[in-house]
């Protein structure tokens, strides 16, 4: 029993988030890759030669059926929600029979059920974020809002009252928002379910936007003004779009924002503590906020390199 269940998780993970195209070291939880790298060690065969008589199977191949590549049916979400969802609805199932399988074992085998359910069941729910992210990363064009961005020139001493066109093309999610819409008339999606779309989407948005700001060789404050006009333009367009209360990871772009106008003292404090940010976001901030001070760039880039090796240790 608990070995079906272990092979039905790595199937719906192997199946669908195979096509993740974006990072996934935030997306999983530490409990969710131990499951995993436990099950594809003791009941996955690696090669087709391996006897089976050692308890393991077979890698299961996608049938060819199954098409996650159709921007317009959103990458396969049907597919990968009732492949989740279902996943998710028969680990209750086992939630509500926990106490009567427990009653048939002998005392001494009850450990090993209590860490099936700890262990397993447990993460379930972890396996949404990456999955769904295979199909809010192909939300928006990220590529294209990353050139985009790179021909606005932040060097600007009056801030305009419209946002830059590079918003326009985030704002392209609107397109998902419809699909998305059209899908919910032919198969229930729960609110779980699109939360956990528009976070992704969210979180790639506002890291796409730290990314080409860090880009920029020089700003000046109606610059730096301006960063801030097109992102509080963008919330209140996509807050529309997508329903959510409150945008998750928006501090994540304020924060840097605003630290373009620390003074020196202050802006090397705030770098120290704010490793988040990757090392090449914190480059693009010293550089771009010392533009001027060539000593104070050199020390900032320095403390910069130090966090690095500290955090590669």
């Amino acid at each position: 029993m608990t070995q079906l269940f272990d092979f039905y998780i790595y199937v719906v993970h192997l199946f669908f988030a195979a096509d993740l195209t974006i990072s996934s070291a935030s997306l999983y939880t530490l409990k969710l890759n131990a499951t995993l790298k436990r099950i594809a060690d003791n009941l996955i065969l690696d090669q087709p030669d391996e006897s089976l008589e050692s308890g393991r199977v077979m890698k299961p191949h996608l049938s060819t059926i199954v098409d996650l590549t159709k921007p317009e049916l959103l990458h396969g979400l049907a597919e990968r929600v009732a492949a989740v969802e279902g996943l998710i609805f028969l680990a209750r199932q086992y939630d509500f029979l926990q106490g009567y399988l427990e009653s048939l074992l002998p005392t001494n085998n009850k450990i090993i059920l209590q860490q099936f359910f700890t262990q397993t069941i447990a993460c379930t729910t972890d396996l949404r974020k990456p999955i769904y992210m295979c199909v809010a990363a192909r939300a928006f064009d990220l590529r294209q809002s990353l050139i985009s961005m790179s021909r606005i020139n932040w060097e600007v001493k009056d801030v305009m009252s419209q946002h830059n066109s590079y918003i326009d093309v985030l704002l392209r999610v609107q397109i998902f928002a419809i699909r998305l819409e059209e899908l919910s008339l032919k198969m229930p999606i729960s609110s779980h379910v699109t939360d956990i779309l528009w976070e992704n989407i969210a979180h790639i948005i506002t890291h796409t936007l730290v990314q080409g700001f860090s880009e920029a060789k020089k700003c000046t404050n109606g610059g730096r003004a301006l960063m801030q006009l097109d992102f509080t333009q963008f919330l209140l367009k996509f807050e529309k779009i997508s329903s959510l209360k409150r945008i998750p990871h928006r501090e994540y772009v304020e924060n840097y924002v605003k630290a373009y106008y620390l003074p020196d003292v202050e802006l090397e404090k705030w770098i120290k503590d704010h490793n988040e940010y990757s090392s090449k976001h914190l480059l693009g901030l010293a550089s771009c906020a010392s533009q001027n001070n060539k000593k104070t760039r050199q020390r900032l880039i320095q403390v910069i390199e130090e966090m690095e090796k500290y955090s590669q240790r």
